[in-house]
């Protein structure tokens, strides 16, 4: 498989964009089985908003910032380190949501301090690879 840097900017914003999908939809699911309420949605979905607003904006700065889209390789090994970063990063905040909505002992300040904390102190994950794929297109793509 020839992995090319588009290739590996739609894998990456899939991810990112499941991710904020499945928790929001934890959310909504924990708000139809009546476990919260209102105005605890709105606090969650803005933890939620804010822990993906970084890498988001990333992601849709880089797509709307190149004028022409090249295609080169990328190396596999890159493309692979990008892919599990980014979805170790998504998969301990789904976790989290899943955690929520399928306990009926979880409360809402955990899912909260998680958001808070735990996607700020994690993006040490993320960020170099969606610096290296989305913020600088001329340095990114190399030839195999």
């Amino acid at each position: 498989m020839k992995v090319t840097s588009s290739l590996a900017q739609i894998y990456i914003t899939v991810i990112y964009l499941v991710g904020i999908t499945f928790n929001i939809a934890m959310i909504f699911s924990s708000e139809a089985s009546g476990r919260i309420f209102d105005d605890q949605v709105i606090i969650m979905l803005k933890s939620v908003f804010a822990a993906y607003a970084p890498p988001l904006s990333i992601i849709a700065g880089g797509y709307f910032s190149f004028k022409t889209m090249e295609i080169r390789l990328v190396s596999k090994n890159v493309f692979w380190v990008a892919v599990s970063f980014s979805l170790l990063w998504n998969i301990i905040l789904m976790w989290r949501a899943f955690s929520f909505a399928t306990s009926e002992s979880d409360h809402i300040d955990n899912f909260i301090n998680h958001f808070n904390e735990i996607a700020p102190a994690g993006m040490f994950l993320v960020a170099g690879v969606l610096t290296f794929f989305f913020a600088n297109k001329e340095q990114n793509e190399i030839e195999q």
